[in-house]
């Protein structure tokens, strides 16, 4: 592995993955096969962790957080709102199958701002959404004067720990919220994520969700990989087991 690092040379893993993303981006023409999402283009050069394209093609990226928001948008479909938005999959997403009526895109990266733009305008959807640099209080106060209810997720890799403090969670306690954890990314975790459980159950009933779907035989487009390829095509590549907190409001 040394030796690999030092040479820049692709370890098998990836290698197989580049293997299977070829393959699927030749058969797709890199818009997603399957879905809510099915038919939207999806940029081959992410910024955001390359190999994501292979279950975002297919479907299945965060496919429990996909099937939650959308079974809340029964409940109110005025409203989603994304604060890290990364390269754009979920709320281009939802623009681009019009789930909902006002769609905005928090992402603090300039570069990932302009990838969101350059893959709305390709996806014909630019005008449905919003995408803005930072989500603070300020900005959060605006949307929350707007709206009288809507689906927040949360996505920035240990920064939520910051963000959501008194002051926004009682903001936003009239929302849906979803929050992805990332408590292996900052100091003293466990005393910072209990703190932070104390503090949400002030103002939200909380609900827990992991990953658990892997079947790959559903996909024809697989078949043609061995068991272990197959297996790796629906891998998000996740250092640690991730954590979604879902978060209703109390009144």
């Amino acid at each position: 592995r040394a030796a690999n690092y030092l040479f820049k040379i692709p370890d098998p893993i990836s290698l197989k993955k580049k293997k299977i993303l070829d393959y699927l981006i030749s058969k797709s023409d890199s818009k997603v096969l399957y879905g809510p999402f099915k038919n939207m283009f999806l940029m081959k050069n992410a910024r955001w962790a390359k190999f994501d394209l292979i279950p975002q093609l297919l479907g299945t990226y965060e496919e429990n957080i996909v099937n939650y928001i959308i079974n809340k948008r029964e409940i109110n479909k005025e409203l989603f709102v994304e604060i890290g938005a990364g390269d754009g999959y979920f709320v281009l997403g939802f623009s681009f199958s019009e789930m909902f009526n006002n769609i905005y895109a928090f992402e603090i990266s300039d570069e990932g701002r302009k990838i969101i733009k350059k893959n709305a305008i390709r996806n014909n959807c630019l005008n449905k959404l919003k995408i803005i640099k930072e989500a603070n209080y300020a900005s959060l106060l605006e949307i929350e004067r707007k709206f009288s209810a809507g689906i927040i997720l949360i996505d920035i890799e240990g920064a939520e720990y910051d963000l959501l403090n008194e002051k926004i969670l009682s903001l936003l306690s009239k929302f849906h919220l979803v929050v992805e954890m990332h408590p292996f990314l900052v100091a003293n975790s466990k005393e910072k994520h209990n703190q932070f459980i104390s503090k949400v159950e002030k103002y939200f009933l909380v609900e827990k969700s992991i990953r658990k779907n892997y079947n790959p035989s559903r996909f024809n487009e697989l078949s043609k990989f061995t068991e272990d390829e197959q297996l790796l095509a629906l891998s998000e590549g996740r250092s640690e087991r991730t954590e979604w907190l879902l978060l209703s409001p109390k009144n």
